[in-house]
């Protein structure tokens, strides 16, 4: 059994970025594979593809959704450990307040008005879940945990101290940043479709299952797009470029050695039969097993 907590391991993906002395291939098979499970909670086309202007009063609000989500700090409805949404919350929050104070221009930013936006559908589903707790409720919890925690990275990846870079961010294998740049030159963002249709003369991927599940894949915030910072984890993720979807092919789509999103009791039941062979079992409830 692997033991890992995917929170540290995506923190970790954002740090490493910088330096040649560690990279994501060094990490474990299942550790990457479950960072990029392709299962995460769908909550694609809410605004339907049309542009929505966003302002201070908009950001405000998603802010005093968050709030709401920080005051359940310390309920039973979350175990303490990673992804803890109330301390994502938190911090979210403030970067958020961060950005009010030294963005002048939302409403030509297309990033931080798809990512506003998410937010605020995102905070809106978290609190009916919370209002109306059932079965599903942690599992549910539990995904949009992981959401916005790869959210909080992507916001301070792109707009460092609150302002944003998103434009000069710098994807990390030349080859794929050649590929964006002549796709999509210094756009931080693109709709998966227009992504999708720039991707396919380098690397064709057919339309059905297999697209829908290279997009849950790379949409790791679930906003119908797929920003810069997404696509620079992806390819290091799964390098070589040459063979980067045969090879994501093989490690998630068809490898049969990991399971992702279940809660800590699911993984209790799911290995009662394996208790007696060889391995390792974790107690920490924050971690993830994975076999």
């Amino acid at each position: 059994f692997l033991i890992f907590n995917p929170i540290s391991l995506f923190a970790l993906s954002v740090k490493i970025r910088s330096t040649d002395l560690y990279t994501l291939s060094s990490l474990p098979l299942i550790s990457l594979l479950y960072l990029l499970a392709a299962d995460f909670v769908p909550m694609h086309g809410m605004h339907g593809g049309r542009s929505v202007h966003l302002d201070k009063k908009t950001v405000e609000k998603v802010i005093q959704r968050l709030e709401v989500l920080l005051g359940y700090s310390g309920s039973s409805y979350f175990q303490r450990g990673h992804p803890y949404l109330p301390d994502i919350a938190r911090d979210t929050k403030e970067h958020l307040r961060q950005i009010l104070d030294k963005s002048s221009d939302l409403g030509h930013n297309q990033y931080l008005q798809v990512t506003v936006y998410s937010l605020l559908n995102k905070t809106d589903q978290c609190i009916q879940v919370l209002n109306r707790w059932d079965a599903l409720g942690r599992r549910t919890l539990t995904k949009l945990s992981l959401i916005f925690s790869h959210i909080l990275c992507e916001l301070r990846a792109l707009c460092p101290g609150g302002r944003y870079q998103g434009n000069a961010y710098r994807i990390t294998k030349l080859e794929a940043s050649n590929f964006w740049s002549q796709a999509f030159g210094t756009r931080c963002l693109v709709k998966w479709e227009e992504f999708r249709d720039g991707l396919h003369p380098v690397h064709n991927i057919e339309a059905g299952p297999l697209e829908s599940a290279l997009r849950s894949t790379m949409d790791l915030t679930c906003n119908d797009h797929i920003s810069v910072f997404e696509f620079d984890i992806f390819t290091r993720l799964f390098q070589p470029w040459e063979t980067l979807l045969q090879n994501w092919m093989l490690l998630a789509v068809t490898h049969p050695g990991y399971m992702a999103f279940l809660t800590y009791d699911e993984v209790k039941e799911l290995l009662q039969g394996h208790t007696h062979k060889p391995g390792r079992w974790g107690n920490p409830p924050h971690c993830v097993i994975a076999f």
